[in-house]
């Protein structure tokens, strides 16, 4: 889990991809931008988006429309069985070592009831750590929504960091 402030959210998210996930193959869970603008983001910031698979929960005012090989569009953050499904697929579809990053947390929460998305994200962590795929879950550090359920959260983690130590 890594807190991020939410006025640099993009920019700290490009930060961790860049420095933490190296050369693997990214699968990033978008539950705040639509594609086209997270993958211009990724773009300005020097992440290298051909290492970048999009699971995009953001488009949904113009779903099923777009059909892009590098993502998979749902219609919104409330439906978390689709949401786990689109992850497994594209940790299926992608060769190589992979990083899951979903951001943010705290969207989930406020689109579904905090019980059911704990259960998911205990179920989510334990099922990449058994894949051997690294799972990073972005929270931003100045947003209340779900924090005493984030804190819950902490506890599926192996390492809690905030920003300011991956930029060292």
């Amino acid at each position: 889990m890594c807190g991020v402030n939410s006025r640099n959210f993009f920019s700290d998210v490009a930060h961790i991809i860049r420095e933490e996930c190296k050369e693997r193959q990214v699968i990033y869970v978008s539950l705040l931008r639509p594609y086209e603008r997270v993958m211009e983001g990724f773009q300005e910031t020097g992440v290298k988006i051909e290492n970048i698979f999009i699971v995009d929960c953001s488009s949904k005012d113009s779903y099923p429309i777009y059909n892009h090989e590098n993502a998979i569009h749902l219609r919104g953050q409330e439906d978390l069985t689709s949401i786990g499904i689109a992850i497994d697929r594209a940790t299926k579809h992608i060769e190589g070592e992979k990083t899951v990053i979903i951001g943010s947390l705290g969207m989930l929460f406020l689109y579904n009831d905090a019980k059911v998305v704990l259960r998911f994200m205990k179920f989510l962590t334990k099922k990449m750590k058994s894949m051997n795929i690294d799972t990073i879950l972005i929270v931003t550090k100045d947003d209340p929504t779900g924090m005493d359920e984030i804190n819950t959260v902490k506890t599926f983690c192996d390492v809690v960091k905030n920003i300011e130590e991956v930029k060292k």
